[in-house]
């Protein structure tokens, strides 16, 4: 049945853009308007996110509307138009419910003309409309998906991202093992875009380096009925564990991680790397929604969370400076305060803190921004790299669907985004990715004040990989790990010595005792 809706979505572009002008439905974003908004036009763009299911990135909505807000009493970006976007459209995190989202603002007649897409809250809920969105001829916008597979400029034609993507993932978690004199890892995957592209890259460079990588616990998409008791069941002695899924598998796995390795766990001797990009305090989260169906306290989750290791991108955060100028006008420490503000309004109180909140509100300046240089250079007539697609550079206020030039000029657009935003500098490769190739290693540090726990996540070094690394590459090149200010061995292992990693050889290798019983044994021979 899927398959088949997917397939009938890719005949419905020839018949759609022959529907009738749309009414508009306007949206609580629009409650501010700009004092001099009825000189301007009205600039709609669909806006579409996971509000619940597997992962939630509703809580960018607070922040997208504050950018809105910004942007149309800015007369730099856009001054013939006000820009808005209707109802908030909740994917689920599903590809089934993004698609009918998608298609609930384009083939719908009460929808405005849409000129951008900002879809879909998480990877697997964005590769499918991403997929199709572009006969449409409408660029689409990303704050919430990573997956390394949608650098994919032919199957995602007209896709950006400020959410850095999963590229780096591998040879950062290689340049870990080689640091720390490691050889062997297991991993727990969910076998889903990003997650299993990441796996992909893992067992790639693992399978070069001559290394063990045991992936044989997965969790499929879907599964309601994981028994997460049962993905440790590894023959041999692995002691370090990538934790490759959503938060809400996430808080199971190292649940039974404690139950199953317990004082080693704690004391280090076991290793948990999640996948770091889950929301703001996470653990919280999965305690209120999936902690019911959990073996473990919570007392019993916070104490097994401790010392855990977590990956993210340097731009998946404000930036480091809280003072620095941006293109907005407005530094990473009032972006901060704002959204802590705009979390506690009546209107987004059921919203999940967004930890990457900072993509989110770039993710809109850079939209603006986008179509600002497409209609400045539609007005004066610069169809430069448009020249041979059909149809005619008119204002962004007069853009229809069978427009393929002016979809090419707001494509072009967004491809010359070049400005500083909270997160860093914004700016997309050819592929619609954001470059970034500096990942931070953070370490969870868990303490307990009375009823209450406090968890501490400082980044403890960066990992600096090389620029050119391709995905596909089986060489990850040159890998720095570089130690924040009072961070070092001292300070997250245990004596200072990173655990063994439970492999045969660094037995022998580091005992020189049984070196000398094997050596004698073999000459005896």
């Amino acid at each position: 049945m899927a398959l088949l809706f997917v397939a009938a979505l890719l005949v419905l572009p020839d018949v759609l853009l022959c529907r009738a002008a749309p009414q508009q439905e306007r949206s609580a974003a629009e409650s501010d308007p700009d004092p001099h908004a009825h000189s301007k036009q009205t600039l709609y763009f669909s806006f579409i996110t996971a509000i619940n299911g597997s992962t939630s990135s509703a809580g960018g909505v607070p922040i997208v509307d504050y950018a809105i807000e910004q942007i149309n009493r800015d007369e730099r970006v856009l001054p013939n138009y006000t820009l808005q976007h209707t109802q908030v459209l909740n994917s689920q995190c599903k590809s089934i419910s993004a698609l009918e989202s998608f298609l609930h603002h384009f083939d719908n007649q009460a929808q405005p003309t849409y000129v951008s897409l900002m879809c879909c809250g998480c990877s697997p809920a964005t590769i499918p409309v991403a997929e199709i969105s572009h006969h449409w001829n409408v660029p689409q916008i990303s704050f919430a998906s990573s997956a390394t597979t949608l650098n994919d400029r032919e199957r995602f034609k007209k896709l950006f991202r400020t959410l850095p993507c999963h590229v780096y993932d591998a040879p950062s978690i290689a340049g870990m093992m080689k640091e720390f004199k490691w050889s062997q890892m297991a991993m727990i995957t969910q076998n889903e875009s990003p997650f299993s592209t990441s796996a992909n890259a893992m067992r790639v460079i693992f399978e070069k380096q001559q290394w063990k990588l045991d992936q044989t616990a997965n969790i499929e998409p879907g599964d309601d009925s994981v028994q997460y008791e049962n993905l440790f069941q590894w023959e041999d002695d692995y002691r370090i564990i990538m934790v490759n899924t959503f938060e809400s598998h996430a808080y199971h796995i190292v649940c039974e991680a404690f139950i199953k390795y317990g004082k080693r766990l704690v004391e280090q001797e076991i290793v948990l790397i999640l996948h770091g990009r889950y929301p703001k305090e996470w653990w919280e989260t999965a305690h209120e929604t999936v902690g019911k169906a959990s073996r473990c306290s919570r007392d019993e989750v916070m104490k097994a969370l401790n010392k855990t290791f977590a990956l993210t991108p340097v731009t998946y955060n404000l930036m480091d400076d809280p003072t620095a100028q941006t293109f907005s006008q407005s530094t990473p420490h009032e972006i901060e305060m704002k959204y802590e503000e705009l979390m506690k309004m009546p209107e987004y109180s059921n919203y999940t803190s967004l930890n990457f909140y900072g993509n989110a509100y770039d993710s809109v300046w850079a939209m603006a921004v986008g179509l600002d240089i497409a209609d400045r250079r539609a007005r004066a007539g610069d169809d430069r790299g448009c020249e041979e697609l059909e149809g005619e550079l008119v204002p962004l206020s007069m853009f229809n669907y069978t427009n393929s030039k002016m979809g090419c000029m707001m494509k072009n657009g967004y491809a010359s985004v070049n400005f500083t935003g909270i997160t860093g500098h914004i700016m997309f490769e050819p592929d619609g990715a954001r470059p970034e190739n500096v990942i931070r290693l953070r370490q969870s540090r868990v303490s307990k004040h009375g009823d209450k726990y406090l968890v501490d996540r400082p980044t403890v070094a960066k990992i600096v990989n090389e620029e050119d690394y391709d995905r596909g590459d089986e060489e990850f090149g040159d890998v720095e790990i570089v130690f924040e200010d009072g961070e070092s061995y001292e300070t997250i292992w245990p004596d200072g010595i990173p655990p063994y990693d439970g492999s045969p050889e660094r037995v022998v290798e580091n005992n020189p005792l049984a070196l000398t019983i094997v050596l004698c044994i073999i000459a005896a021979v």
